[in-house]
């Protein structure tokens, strides 16, 4: 797999030659009472192979023969190898046939073969090797004969200690950087709580009057139900899923043609308020954003429309109300549950009460929430980016762990070559 120089007292060998498969079956439904720790590769987080959604499973409920494996195996998934996912049980159990114990024999740390297997390299060579479109498998004989550089058991153990402590490191910083989108969403919505309140950063108050909804809009319809093979123009075809945090996405947007009288309807206009009526998948009711567009676009049933008076609102400063905690208990409050779906009609949304301020006032307040937005959005593109790096760094740690760059060699270290070939003997006085 690589034909690197090795450091001194390191040998090259194969996965198969320091390790062995298990192949000891169990049919957990002869035991339907039994409660048995049953791992499938669903139970493996990608790269950090982390156990996620465990629990233990009665045998009546395991529905096909599983392999037997204890809590001093590496657990490696043959299927998908792309996902990279390589764990460390701390318990006996079963799991499924694609997710293969490997057994280290001795003089071979358990974990320095579970972080090789999560190498970039042992990676590529697995995805160059599998077979099946559908459902990728490496084959385990291809498995068995990959090269693995060893070094003495004494620089395993160095290493493993190493990329423990650096991966801690890169944890913490991780956590941290995962607590910032939560912390932006809280700030976003202070920021709507305190710009509704009249609090603006200058520290002034500003007195408000109130009204219903739809006392400040001239216009509110429900979206169109697209007919295939229109002769009329060619419209993009607003969807609920091109709403995205609070704004209209421009990647794969639907296009079709339409009816005239159906561009003339239900075309829409900049500054017209899109909202989600009805939450179709994962979106909630209430969702919504400003359209700002210069291509010819129209919406759907599921999306309602709603054109202020702009005389008298302006329509980011409704957009934005909308999204404040107020409003949002409103809107699922008054919501309607049928069939499953949740939904909001013109009735119930115009009847909700919003803050009125002077034109000018509102301007302000929407430049202010702006630039709030704007600064939150910039540091989740860094949190983003940092996760990125983050990485790149653990695949930097693991490609420099194998080549012998992370931890220094140690010249009184019995030599790898040397406890290999002890191994080597002992395996063929064993298979006589």
């Amino acid at each position: 797999m690589t034909d690197d120089v090795l450091p001194p007292g390191w040998a090259s060998t194969t996965v198969g030659q320091i390790g062995d498969v298990v192949k000891v079956h169990i049919v957990p439904e002869e035991h339907p009472e039994t409660k048995f720790n049953y791992l499938s590769i669903e139970n493996i987080e990608s790269d950090t192979g982390k156990l996620v959604n465990f629990s233990p499973t009665l045998g009546r409920d395991i529905h096909s023969p599983k392999i037997v494996f204890k809590s001093t195996d590496i657990l490696y998934s043959k299927l998908r190898p792309y996902l990279n996912k390589v764990h460390l049980p701390t318990f006996g159990g079963v799991s499924a046939t694609d997710l293969i114990p490997i057994r280290p024999r001795d003089g071979i740390s358990r974990e320095f073969m579970a972080y090789f297997l999560r190498t970039p390299k042992v990676v590529e060579y697995a995805n160059q090797r599998t077979r099946g479109i559908q459902l990728p498998r490496l084959p385990v004989g291809d498995l068995l004969s990959m090269e693995i550089p060893v070094p003495p058991l004494a620089e395993q153990r160095r290493i493993v200690h190493k990329i423990d402590e650096l991966f801690q490191e890169l944890r913490t910083v991780r956590e941290a950087l995962e607590r910032i989108s939560s912390l932006m969403k809280q700030f976003r919505q202070s920021v709507l709580a305190k710009a509704y309140r009249g609090e603006l950063a200058d520290g002034r108050r500003i007195k408000w009057t109130s009204a219903e909804l739809r006392s400040v809009i001239k216009d509110v319809k429900n979206g169109l139900y697209p007919r295939k093979n229109q002769n009329g123009p060619q419209c993009v075809i607003l969807r609920i899923r091109d709403l995205q945090s609070g704004t209209i996405q421009s990647t794969d947007l639907l296009r079709q043609r339409v009816t005239e009288e159906e561009s003339r309807d239900f075309t829409l206009r900049s500054g017209d308020i899109v909202l989600d009526r009805v939450n179709a998948g994962i979106n909630l009711v209430g969702k919504v954003a400003v359209f700002d567009s210069k291509e010819p676009t129209v919406f759907n049933y599921h999306l309602m429309r709603i054109r202020v008076i702009e005389s008298i609102v302006n329509s980011k400063f409704v957009k934005y109300f909308l999204e404040t905690p107020s409003a949002r208990r409103y809107i699922e409050d008054v919501s309607v549950s049928t069939a499953g779906q949740n939904s909001i009609n013109q009735k119930q949304l115009t009847a909700l009460r919003i803050p009125i301020a002077p034109l000018e006032e509102q301007n302000r307040i929407v430049k202010h929430i702006d630039t709030m937005f704007s600064q939150c959005d910039v540091t989740v593109v860094r949190a983003n980016r940092a996760h990125d790096i983050l990485a790149s760094l653990e695949r930097s740690i693991l490609s420099r762990a194998f080549c012998g760059q992370l931890v220094p060699q140690d010249s009184r270290d019995e030599s790898a070559s040397v406890m290999l070939e002890r191994l080597r003997d002992r395996n063929e006085h064993t298979s006589k």
